[in-house]
C-alpha cells in the first residue's frame, strides 16, 4: 500500500487532495436470563477499514489504510439487592499499513463495573477498563504519512482505567460527583526526535491523566439550573530515551472548567429561554508535549451563551431557534487548542494558537412532518 517514502514540500501554487475512506460493520446482540440473578449478555463484533490518499496535482504522494476488526462480550448481572456487577472482554486486531509502520497488532482487554442502587436516589459505581490502540494513520491533509519517518519498533498503546462515581437524584435535585485515573503505557508522540528535517513518532513513556467532575442540578417550576466543575492533570512518565520530556503535561491539557445552565421554560406559548457560561482558568507556561515549545501558557476566559427556541401549538412540527454565541465577543483560544509560540525546523518561530471566532448569531428554522 505504501507507495511514496520521501517527505514532499511544495515550490510552487499546487491543488492539494485528501482522500478517506471509512468502510466497516458491526453487530449486537443481547441475551436475558432471568431468575434469581438477572442477566443480560451483550456480545458482537466490529470491522471496520480505513483508507486514506494524498494527491497533488492529480500524483499520489501518498497513501495508508489500517483494519481493525473485534469480538467483544459483557454480562450484566443484577441483584435484587440493588447490585449489579458487569465484566466484559474485548479481542481486538489490527493491521496497520503506513509510511511509520507496517505490522500487526493485537491483544485482549477487559473491564469490571460494580454498581450499587442504594434507592430511587442513590447510586455508587467504580470500575476498571484495560486500554489498547494500535499507532494511527497520519492525518491526510498532513500527507497522509508520506513525512513520516519508518518506526518499525513502535508499539501499541496499552493501559487502564479506573474510575469512581457517585449519584443522587430526586424530583428537583440532580447531583454527583466522579473521578478518574488513567494510564496510558507506550504513549505515542509525533515529534519524539528530529532526523534531519522529520520527525519520528514513537512510544516515548507512561502517560498519566486524572481529574475529577463534580454537578448539582435543580428543578423548580419553569426553572432547570445546573452547575458544573471538571479538572484534569496529565503528566508523562518518560523512558530512558526520551527523558527530556519527563514531567511534561499533554499539549491539550483542559485544565479547570467552571460552567453554568440555565433553562426558563413558557409551557403556555411553547417557549424556551435558555443561558450558558463556561470559566476556564489559566494555565501557566510549564514542560509540555509539544514542538519544543518557546512559550505554552494560556491564558483563562470566559463566554457567555444565549439562546431560544419556540414551538408554536399552533403549527404541529415547527420549531425556530434563534441565539448569540459569545455574547460579549471575548476574543479567547480554548485550552484544548494548539500551544502558543513554537520552534520549527524549517519554518522557524510559529505562533499556533488557534483563536475562537468572535460573536456569532444564528437562526434556525426546523419542520418535521
Amino acid at each position: 500500500m505504501r507507495r511514496v517514502l520521501a517527505a514532499w514540500r511544495p515550490t510552487a501554487a499546487t491543488i492539494n487532495e485528501g482522500d478517506a475512506k471509512n468502510t466497516g460493520a458491526n453487530a449486537l446482540a443481547v441475551t436475558t436470563i432471568n431468575g434469581g440473578v438477572t442477566q443480560e449478555i451483550s456480545y458482537g463484533f466490529d470491522a471496520i477499514k480505513y483508507q486514506t490518499q494524498y494527491l497533488v496535482d492529480g500524483a499520489e504522494l501518498g497513501s495508508e489504510e489500517a483494519s481493525v476488526n473485534a469480538v467483544f462480550v459483557q454480562d450484566r448481572m443484577a441483584f435484587n439487592s440493588g447490585l449489579a456487577i458487569i465484566p466484559g472482554i474485548r479481542y481486538e486486531s489490527s493491521s496497520v499499513d503506513s509510511h511509520l509502520v507496517d505490522d500487526s497488532f493485537s491483544a485482549p482487554t477487559g473491564a469490571l463495573t460494580i454498581e450499587y442502587q442504594v434507592n430511587d436516589s442513590w447510586l455508587y459505581s467504580v470500575s476498571g477498563t484495560q486500554l489498547f490502540r494500535a499507532p494511527e494513520l497520519a492525518e491526510v491533509y498532513a500527507g497522509a504519512g508520506s513525512g513520516d519517518l519508518a518506526n518499525s519498533d513502535i508499539n501499541a498503546e496499552e493501559g487502564q482505567n479506573l474510575q469512581a462515581s457517585i449519584a443522587y437524584e430526586d424530583a428537583h435535585f440532580d447531583m454527583g460527583i466522579t473521578v478518574f485515573n488513567t494510564l496510558i503505557t507506550d504513549y505515542i508522540y509525533d515529534y519524539a526526535a528530529l532526523v534531519g528535517r522529520q520527525y519520528l513518532k514513537d512510544n516515548v513513556g507512561d502517560l498519566r491523566v486524572k481529574g475529577a467532575e463534580i454537578y448539582l442540578g435543580y428543578r423548580q417550576d419553569a426553572w432547570d439550573v445546573l452547575a458544573s466543575y471538571s479538572t484534569a492533570t496529565s503528566d508523562l512518565s518518560a523512558n530512558t530515551t526520551y527523558m527530556e520530556f519527563d514531567g511534561a503535561r499533554i499539549d491539550r491539557e483542559q485544565g479547570n472548567t467552571f460552567t453554568l445552565a440555565a433553562n426558563y421554560h413558557f409551557d403556555d406559548l411553547g417557549l424556551s429561554l435558555h443561558w450558558d457560561s463556561q470559566f476556564v482558568s489559566d494555565l501557566i507556561d510549564g514542560k509540555v508535549l509539544d514542538n519544543t515549545p518557546v512559550e505554552n501558557s494560556k491564558a483563562g476566559f470566559g463566554v457567555h451563551n444565549l439562546a431560544a427556541r419556540w414551538q408554536p401549538k399552533s403549527v404541529q412540527g415547527l420549531g425556530l431557534t434563534v441565539g448569540i454565541d459569545n455574547l460579549f465577543d471575548e476574543y479567547y483560544a480554548s485550552q484544548s487548542s494548539r500551544t502558543g509560540l513554537s520552534l520549527h525546523p524549517l519554518f522557524g518561530e510559529l505562533y499556533l494558537m488557534d483563536y475562537e471566532p468572535g460573536r456569532n448569531l444564528k437562526a434556525t428554522i426546523a419542520y418535521q412532518l
